[in-house]
């Protein structure tokens, strides 16, 4: 079965390293609390994982700082690709079927 969700190579692999408290919080009530991934560097890309209280999070939104924005507001600032970039830099094999990729089998 194809994974739901796709990350970048790297994030896969910081995600398996923190799996096993990501499990032993849901099985030790942690109910009503969500994963959240904060960063602590860039380069390299290294976060931990904080459980926050779904409160907090749910119906929130959350902008793109308006510093992100280059000065005509038609594009994106360098800063706001360097922090982009470690979150969606590499590639997933992708099947396809008739043309049309195939990302999930419900059977």
């Amino acid at each position: 079965m194809r994974p739901l969700l796709r990350f970048s190579p790297l994030r896969r692999i910081s995600l398996c390293m923190h799996l096993p408290r990501l499990v032993i919080s849901g099985l030790s009530g942690g109910s009503g609390k969500m994963a959240c991934l904060q960063r602590v560097s860039t380069n390299p890309y290294r976060f931990t994982v904080d459980f926050v209280d779904i409160t907090k999070i749910a119906n929130r939104v959350k902008t793109v700082p308006e510093e992100w924005i280059n000065e005509a507001g038609n594009d994106v600032t360098q800063e706001m690709i360097d922090y982009l970039l470690p979150l969606i830099q590499g590639e997933m094999p992708c099947t396809y079927k008739n043309g049309v990729p195939v990302h999930l089998r419900l059977y």
